[in-house]
C-alpha cells in the first residue's frame, strides 16, 4: 500500500480516492513487483491504514529514503537527463489533459 500511495502522490494524486484510482489504473505494472492477491485496496482501506501509521515516523523514514537516493545519484548526468525527460513528459501529458502520467 505504501508503494502505491507514494507512486500515486508523486504522479499527482491528492487524496485517497485518487490514490486508489491511480493504483487501479496502474495495476498491471504494480503486479510486476507487488503481490496483489486481493487487488488494489479501496480508498477507505488506504485511509484506515494511514490513520494508524505514526506520521512523524513515516515522514522521517521517507526523508531518509529519499536522501539516500539523492546521494546515490547526485551529480549524475544520467539522473539529470531522466529528471528532465520526466518533467517534459508530465508537461506534455498535462497539455493533453491526461491526469496521471509518468
Amino acid at each position: 500500500m505504501l508503494v502505491i500511495a507514494v507512486c500515486g502522490t508523486i504522479c499527482g494524486a491528492d487524496n485517497w480516492e485518487e490514490i486508489a484510482e491511480f493504483g487501479k489504473s496502474k495495476r498491471e505494472w504494480f503486479a510486476t513487483f507487488l503481490e496483489l492477491e486481493n487487488g488494489i485496496p479501496s480508498h477507505d482501506t488506504f485511509r484506515r491504514v494511514f490513520i494508524l501509521l505514526d506520521n512523524a515516523e513515516l515522514k522521517g523514514l521517507f526523508i531518509d529514503w529519499i536522501s539516500s537516493a539523492v546521494k546515490l545519484s547526485k551529480g549524475s548526468a544520467r539522473q539529470y537527463r531522466w529528471q528532465e525527460f520526466a518533467r517534459q513528459q508530465r508537461a506534455n501529458q498535462r497539455q493533453k489533459g491526461v491526469k496521471y502520467s509518468w
